[in-house]
């Protein structure tokens, strides 16, 4: 279901998208409205289902994170795609969870600090009998990294 978003709305969200922490009074007096009004409009888009949490923005390699890679799987099967997935959802080094159409089934981004510890993960899935072959991506760079477009219309 699409929501409607007003210009408040979307003055709030891209606002949250460029600054890295959340300030009611800077919002404020920034839109012309109560801190109030702010609290009152993250709260309804959090119950709609468009803000899913505010989370600080972390370096990864900076805590100790800096092997990036991504890992593209296709099954044998694409109807157990669901039931796949569910299995890294609770996986401590994966950023990221698709399920794709085309080539590949799911990707996975991952982020880990031993690249032995990646390894024996990548070999478990490609051992997997339900998994017809993954390739493995290792990010050299990252240029830009968001989750939403921005700024938002």
């Amino acid at each position: 279901m699409r929501v409607l978003l007003d210009e408040l709305d979307t003055k709030i969200l891209n606002y949250l998208l460029k600054n890295e922490e959340f300030n009611a009074a800077k919002m404020a007096k920034l839109f012309r409205v109560t801190p109030q009004t702010i609290y009152i409009r993250i709260k309804k888009m959090k119950k709609a289902g468009i803000i899913k949490g505010l989370f600080p923005r972390i370096d990864p390699s900076v805590c100790g994170y800096s092997i990036g890679s991504v890992l593209m799987i296709k099954l044998k099967d694409n109807r157990d795609i669901s039931e796949f997935i569910k299995k890294f959802e609770k996986e401590k080094y994966t950023t990221i969870v698709y399920s794709l159409v085309g080539l590949y089934d799911i990707l996975l981004a991952l982020r880990y600090n031993n690249r032995n510890k990646l390894n024996k993960f990548v070999e478990k899935i490609r051992k997997n009998k339900k998994v017809d072959y993954a390739d493995l991506f290792y990010i050299e760079h990252v240029a830009l990294e968001r989750f939403a477009p921005c700024p938002l219309n």
